[in-house]
């Protein structure tokens, strides 16, 4: 018979730290130069459906999905020690590279987030690097940030606060290089709202995208996405500052 241990166990797993290499990183936010850009971590696709075969099991996880207008949802299903059935749900727009693959990668790596899975990432201290450009784009110029012993295998995935133990983890303020401008957000963000702005600064200054992510970002809130009001109304500010 199964124990809330067990099922707890299961939950553990799913938001333990990866190895560093399977840890890849790409270009956030630049300097006005683009000599300099901030180093932002994630997990592709593969990864995260290693941890849920090894945390679950390949046969106790499913995934589907459904369009509406340019965005994929993900309907992430698992089942956990006794029987239990969970379901999360998210949203991705579509990439410019390959609409439906991109898409679907995307919802089901934050549907993978609101499990826990590669959470303890977006908990990461800014990093600012130098980039060198490849293309039409940026690239990090040399090795990615090194990543911090509790964002590693064994640790416990939340930065240390000073002066407590055990206590849930504040977001530091971050000094941005020169010619980047500070927009101010709720503290601390929640992770479907970092997830957003994300998708809104890969996408400036194509209003039509904007547009489609505005739409996916409401429908996100009906579905029950832990989205506060003020964080809506900063992602609309965020919008509107994308498309000029």
């Amino acid at each position: 018979m199964a124990t809330d241990r067990d099922v707890a166990e299961v939950f553990a797993r799913l938001r333990d730290p990866f190895p560093a290499h399977e840890v890849e990183w790409r270009v956030g936010p630049t300097t006005k130069a683009k000599d300099k850009g901030r180093a932002l971590a994630y997990l592709n696709a593969r990864a995260c459906m290693d941890r849920l075969d090894d945390a679950v099991g390949p046969e106790w996880w499913s995934d589907e999905y459904r369009k509406e207008g340019n965005a994929t949802f993900c309907r992430l299903t698992i089942t956990v020690p006794g029987g239990t059935t969970i379901h999360h749900e998210d949203a991705s727009d579509d990439s410019d590279l390959e609409a439906v693959k991109g898409g679907v990668s995307g919802a089901f790596k934050r549907a993978c987030v609101k499990f826990g899975i590669g959470r303890y990432l977006y908990r990461l201290e800014a990093a600012w690097v130098p980039l060198k450009p490849t293309g039409n784009s940026y690239v990090l110029a040399g090795d990615p940030p090194a990543l911090p012993q509790w964002a590693l295998p064994g640790g416990s995935g939340h930065p240390p606060t000073p002066g407590r133990r055990g206590s849930p983890p504040e977001r530091p303020a971050q000094a941005e290089p020169s010619g980047t401008s500070r927009t101010s957000q709720p503290a601390p963000p929640s992770v479907e709202y970092m997830a957003w702005v994300e998708t809104i600064e890969a996408a400036a200054g194509d209003a039509e995208k904007l547009r489609n992510i505005w739409k996916a970002i409401m429908t996100d809130r009906s579905v029950g996405a832990r989205l506060s009001r003020a964080e809506a109304a900063e992602l609309q500010k965020r919008m509107r500052e994308a498309a000029t």
